[in-house]
């Protein structure tokens, strides 16, 4: 078996086909797909026990509800594939996604297989990038391109990794963007890294999701990955801490927006607390790279004052 493709499933039945169906459709034929039915109240595990009984290469493990990272820990602790990658059920994939970053990862010797991936609106996807151009990183090049945050990220759904980089490792259970928590674990393991702009992962953008739900506490969980990576970064390669830096800024900016929008847990001390690691740094979210002029000018203002910052995000969204 040369791939295992993990894919945790939670309150899903209107998305899960158009995944399974996108995963099974790949050019590349020899994986396996474990679906995680993380104790889903709603239809999912059944659809998953009857896709497998459709598929030979699809496999189901039902559990109690622990969440997607006790999920993913599940399937890694049954693949039995040389290579390991991840899928979320709400999301799809292109046909030729496996084989993109399989052939990669073969033709460099490569630890890690990154690809771009598209944004799936409501309205529709945003342009997919054609650009299949493969780019061969050592550790350091590849860490920095993940910080920058632009053409791909800490996700894990954009990457085939090598098995043998999750010995010992597993995703940190109870948290937020578990992403940010394990991306450098895995990293420093990594001598060589590929990846290709071309868009092969479609992500879907749900009201529902946990990055686009009203605030709530766990939400204050994002800023420990990405605080671990500063300190990894800035011991091990420390000329990359100022993007590091910016990247955590980056995460408290967002937690204090979703709290101040949704009007929950502004007035607590952690979110205070996240408020005032922007105002002391002010100087450096104008100079920084990592923000683009109009997220600088979004984080004064939400600095500068909650009301005007809730007014004018809400007539943005009017319009």
């Amino acid at each position: 078996m040369e791939l295992s493709i993990i894919v945790p499933v939670y309150k899903v039945e209107s998305l899960l086909d158009r995944c399974v169906e996108s995963i099974l459709a790949q050019t590349f034929r020899d994986f396996e797909v474990i679906l995680v039915d993380d104790g889903s109240p709603d239809r999912s595990g059944e659809m998953c026990d009857e896709w497998a009984k459709r598929d030979s290469r699809i496999r189901v493990l039902h559990k109690a509800n622990g969440g997607v990272c006790d999920a993913r820990n599940a399937g890694l602790d049954i693949a039995r594939g040389n290579v390991i990658g991840f899928v979320d059920s709400d999301d799809y994939i292109a046909p030729e996604m496996f084989e993109v970053l399989h052939r990669n990862m073969c033709d460099h010797h490569a630890d890690v297989s990154m690809c771009g991936f598209v944004n799936v609106y409501p309205s529709g996807p945003k342009k997919r990038c054609m650009d299949d151009t493969v780019r061969v990183w050592n550790q350091e090049e590849a860490i920095r391109n993940i910080l920058r945050g632009r053409e791909l990220s800490v996700h894990m759904y954009t990457k085939f990794f090598a098995r043998r980089l999750f010995d010992g490792i597993r995703f940190t259970k109870g948290v937020i963007s578990e992403e940010a928590y394990i991306i450098m674990d895995l990293m420093d393991r990594v001598q060589v890294a590929v990846f290709t702009p071309l868009g092969l992962y479609y992500y879907a953008h749900r009201t529902e999701s946990l990055n686009t739900c009203a605030f709530n506490p766990c939400d204050l969980t994002r800023l420990g990955g990405h605080w671990k990576n500063y300190l990894y970064v800035k011991e091990k390669f420390p000329h990359l801490r100022k993007i590091a830096f910016e990247r955590y800024l980056a995460a408290n900016a967002f937690v204090a927006s979703k709290s101040i929008l949704s009007g929950v847990g502004t007035d607590t001390p952690e979110v205070r607390e996240c408020l005032a690691v922007l105002r002391r740094n002010i100087p450096k979210i104008v100079c920084a790279g990592y923000f683009r002029p109009r997220r600088k000018a979004i984080i004064l203002l939400m600095l500068a004052s909650k009301r005007l910052y809730r007014f004018v995000s809400r007539r943005i969204r009017s319009l």
